[in-house]
């Protein structure tokens, strides 16, 4: 794929340099999703790395259970501009993470916009 699909809003150390806070933005073009599509997106969500609820966009735990257990966490909701992902993750599980979600975005041929905004 030619394009930049995604936007890293950051990835910040948090407490240790191998934890890091990440917020990201995919582009997809989820509004365009066929029946088809929109269920190879979900398979695509519940293949990843670290599943933890194959009825939620949860990885590693979620936002509520992080306070109380090892703080790490992925989630993602589907937002106007795309799929929003944020959490806390060591460095190395999120670029796992991040290199499957887009391989297989790519792989599938799901629709994606530019990160050009304008």
């Amino acid at each position: 794929m030619n394009t930049t699909w995604f936007y890293n809003y950051g990835e910040e150390p948090y407490h240790c340099d191998s934890v890091i806070e990440i917020e990201y933005i995919y582009r997809i073009h989820y509004d365009s999703l066929d029946e088809s599509q929109m269920t190879l997106f979900e398979s695509i969500l519940n293949s990843l790395p670290g599943n933890s609820d194959p009825n939620f966009a949860y990885w590693y735990g979620n936002e509520e259970e992080a306070g109380s257990q090892s703080g790490i966490y992925l989630c993602g909701s589907v937002e106007p501009v795309g799929f929003h992902v944020f959490g806390r993750l060591d460095r190395s599980v999120w670029q796992n993470w991040h290199e499957a979600f887009v391989d297989a975005i790519e792989r599938c041929g799901l629709p994606v916009r530019s990160t050009d905004f304008g």
